[in-house]
């Protein structure tokens, strides 16, 4: 009988932590599809729904002590300076704010250390398939986008003449505010890629 039970728990949390496994992953794939600048409110609860479900994932898997236990000196001398350039800020709102968003990362860390192989292995494919579709989205907008968006522009009677200079000079940004910002994420990606030696056509979009 204690047997069964121990199964039966052994099961439901088995199933529970595939719940929050596949959670995290979805969030980790939309992540680069919500912009912190064009969409602040989306990104809110986009950043609460991934705290809440590596939060679930810490209970369920337990804190991986063992494999921070070296960088305990230097994380604790990090988070000491958060906290002191945060109550010392001017700006305590902001300050306190940056300290959520520091908290956020050290969780991401955390919950990423315990993965097993198999884990991290899903991680970076939803990685790569979110820069994949980018680099698609990205080429289209160079070749189709950008007239449409002029097409756009004309009919709603916009003259900014800064707007027009940034499209006409055809440097993609989509699905980010910024042409920086997209490099920046694409050059953070394409090394992932590089564990898919027989998909290599995966380097396409994201080399152009």
């Amino acid at each position: 009988m204690m047997l069964t039970i121990l199964l039966v728990k052994s099961s439901i949390s088995g199933y529970n932590n595939g719940i929050v496994l596949t959670t995290v992953l979805i969030l980790l794939f939309v992540r680069p599809f919500i912009s912190s600048l064009a969409f602040p409110y989306a990104d809110s609860i986009y950043s609460h729904l991934l705290l809440i479900a590596l939060l679930c994932r810490i209970l369920s898997k337990g804190l991986p002590i063992e494999k921070i236990k070296p960088l305990k000196y230097p994380l604790l001398i990090f988070i000491c300076f958060l906290m002191l350039s945060s109550f010392l800020s001017d700006n305590k709102t902001a300050g306190l704010k940056e300290l959520q968003r520091y908290a956020t990362y050290f969780i991401i860390f955390s919950s990423g250390v315990s993965f097993t192989e198999r884990e991290r292995i899903k991680a970076i494919r939803a990685l790569v398939m979110a820069g994949f579709i980018i680099g698609i989205l990205a080429i289209y907008q160079y070749f189709v986008g950008f007239r449409h968006l002029l097409d756009y522009i004309s009919k709603r009677g916009i003259n900014d003449q800064f707007i027009l200079d940034y499209i006409c000079r055809k440097r993609v940004f989509f699905p980010f505010v910024s042409p920086n910002a997209l490099s920046g994420y694409l050059i953070m990606i394409l090394p992932l890629t590089l564990i898919y030696k027989d998909r290599l056509w995966l380097l396409m979009p994201l080399a152009l």
